[in-house]
């Protein structure tokens, strides 16, 4: 037996007795694709946003 963390082991059980589908069920995973896009939304906008202010600061300047 390894001495990685013992969640990492249960899910590594549940993945092989339900496989893909039915873990990423269980687990919900299916979800984590809508949070990456919206952090990676913000992120660009806010970056967006900070270049704009740095190019008016530039010509006010």
């Amino acid at each position: 037996m390894d001495g990685g963390p013992p969640e990492r082991r249960i899910s590594v059980m549940i993945l092989k007795t339900l496989e893909e589908m039915g873990w990423s069920r269980v687990m919900d995973y299916g979800r984590r694709w809508s949070v990456e896009t919206s952090f990676s939304t913000f992120k660009h906008m806010e970056n967006t946003v900070w270049l704009n202010m740095e190019n008016i600061s530039r010509r006010c300047g």
